[in-house]
């Protein structure tokens, strides 16, 4: 059974060390799953965790940190509490300009899940993107991407991409945006373009269905772009 996208909901804090999202999980039933994507410009090698409706995440992924000190982190927990609840960040190390967001779906699969990404930097550019490549008809994408200016995010990549949240921090100088996209056998580009070049920070999981989920793990992938 494909995984159907359930909602998803952004928010931003400047200078905190914790952002607070109150995202609503929908969807009933059994099989539901929350992917919290947050970042922000991280200079001092800075540690998260996270919760939601006081339920502790799993840290999937962390973006490292290169030519950028934009940083992508990934959470996720299996079978969320529906209604509205709170998705918390913690940040360890100092406070940060934090950007943020929830994407919930159900018919997700409850023990495959993804760890491995790879990390590309340059030195300053207007288009964030990355590949999936262990994507099946019937799983889902969840990304977002984080970037060292406040700029003007416009989808791009398939027609499937939905953007579900953007938000800028105006002169502390962030923004980000996240959305959903359909998976696919092969190479899947989910990307974003920025209106001025800046630090970006990419990052894709494949959410897997419960029907025909294979053992093979969801892949991160994870772009670092320019210097603030």
């Amino acid at each position: 059974m494909a995984v159907t996208f359930d909602a998803g909901t952004g928010g931003s804090q400047a200078n905190s060390a914790t952002l607070t999202i109150a995202h609503t999980v929908t969807a009933g039933g059994s099989d539901r799953i929350i992917y919290f994507i947050f970042g922000g410009w991280d200079g001092n090698l800075r540690t998260a965790t996270a919760t939601y409706a006081g339920a502790p995440m799993t840290q999937e992924a962390i973006s490292a940190l290169s030519n950028g000190n934009d940083r992508v982190w990934v959470f996720r927990l299996e079978n969320p509490t529906t209604g509205t609840n709170n998705a918390v960040a913690t940040i360890t190390g100092g406070t940060m300009h934090l950007i943020g967001g929830c994407l919930s779906w159900t018919n997700a699969h409850q023990t495959v899940f993804g760890t491995a990404f790879t990390a590309v930097s340059s030195v300053g550019g207007t288009a964030a993107s990355v590949d999936v490549t262990d994507g099946a008809s019937g799983d889902g994408i969840a990304d977002g991407v984080i970037t060292g200016n406040d700029n003007t995010h416009l989808v791009n990549g398939p027609a499937s991409h939905t953007e579900r949240w953007d938000q800028t921090l105006g002169a502390s100088g962030e923004a980000g945006a996240g959305g959903n996209s359909d998976g696919a056998a092969g190479t899947v580009t989910v990307g974003w373009t920025i209106s001025q070049s800046a630090s970006w920070a990419h990052g894709a999981v494949t959410v897997k269905q419960v029907a025909g989920a294979v053992a093979s793990q969801a892949t991160w992938n994870m772009g670092l772009l320019g210097v603030n």
